[in-house]
């Protein structure tokens, strides 16, 4: 497994990555994609060793920084266990410390170095919340998905295979109408939908 890892993580970061999970007996697992995560950490439990498990169909940067975040899960729960939340402070403090060494790589590229030492600052659940973090993460990977922020209020677009009208945006997320019930919703800025010239308002 460590070769089929290192092969999808950006160059020369494995190293510190073994590093981190050395000290625990954790099995780093590729999984099929799935909609709902990216990554999970799943301690120890009847029968079933620790694990953490990540989509392999993520781009290197991302891969790297979910692996990250689970990583940290795993350091909380071997210090803490239950007796903290799960993003809780405890967490966000090791999350924040492995971001700021991984951003010591050199090979990184020095953007995202330059994002991750900014959200370290600050560690959210995930890189969703970081609008500038999220957004280099699709640039490092070519993704030229259109995101929810980018639609103009009043226009139509598709999420999940529904129609919808962004109506107005907030901070971080955006009220929009959907067309087969009239019923608004609230959705993340940066949900990627897709838009239609054929949506009928």
């Amino acid at each position: 497994m460590s070769y089929a890892l290192e092969s999808k993580l950006p160059n020369n970061t494995w190293q510190l990555v073994s590093k981190w999970l050395s000290p625990y007996p954790c099995s780093v697992l590729l999984s099929r994609p799935r909609k709902t995560k990216i990554g999970d950490f799943r301690p120890a439990r009847a029968n079933k060793p620790t694990t953490i498990t990540l989509n392999r169909d993520l781009a290197p940067y991302q891969m790297l920084l979910t692996l990250t975040h689970e990583i940290a899960h795993l350091i909380n729960w071997s210090e803490n266990g239950r007796k903290v939340a799960a993003h809780g402070p405890e967490w966000r403090n090791n999350f924040s410390a492995l971001l700021r060494e991984l951003s010591l790589i050199e090979d990184l590229d020095p953007q995202f170095k330059a994002a991750i030492l900014n959200h370290a600052r600050k560690p959210r659940s995930s890189a969703m919340y970081d609008p500038a973090l999220f957004r280099l993460l699709r640039q490092l990977e070519g993704d030229s998905t259109t995101l929810l922020a980018d639609i103009a209020i009043g226009s139509p677009f598709f999420f999940h295979g529904r129609a919808f009208t962004k109506e107005s945006s907030a901070r971080s997320r955006c009220i929009c109408r959907a067309h087969d019930n009239g019923a608004k919703y609230r959705i993340a800025k940066l949900a990627p939908v897709s838009e239609s010239l054929k949506i009928q308002i």
